[in-house]
């Protein structure tokens, strides 16, 4: 660990593991799509995650996804409003 970077316990490092392996399991076209939820289920079975740290993971995952989906649509608001300028 870095100094200055906080303690991560394990759940927090689960979930930026899966979060980090997962995100190649999306849909891509004209917009990146969500993480299937079957690819969560699938990535917890292999670590094998019992049901209660499974259901915990899928709602972290699928915060995430929201999160990310948000801020990629913000950013797209923003482009079209300055002519891809980004505010300058």
């Amino acid at each position: 660990m870095r100094s200055g970077e906080p303690d991560t316990d394990d759940a927090v490092a689960i979930c930026i593991e899966a979060w980090n392996d997962l995100s190649t399991c999306r849909a891509i076209g004209m917009a990146v799509g969500a993480i299937p939820v079957t690819a969560i289920y699938q990535w917890a079975e292999m670590e094998d995650l019992d049901r209660e740290a499974t259901r915990m993971l899928k709602r972290v995952i699928r915060q995430l996804d929201n999160d990310r989906a948000e801020a990629a649509a913000a950013k797209y608001r923003l482009e079209t409003a300055t002519g891809g300028r980004g505010g300058v």
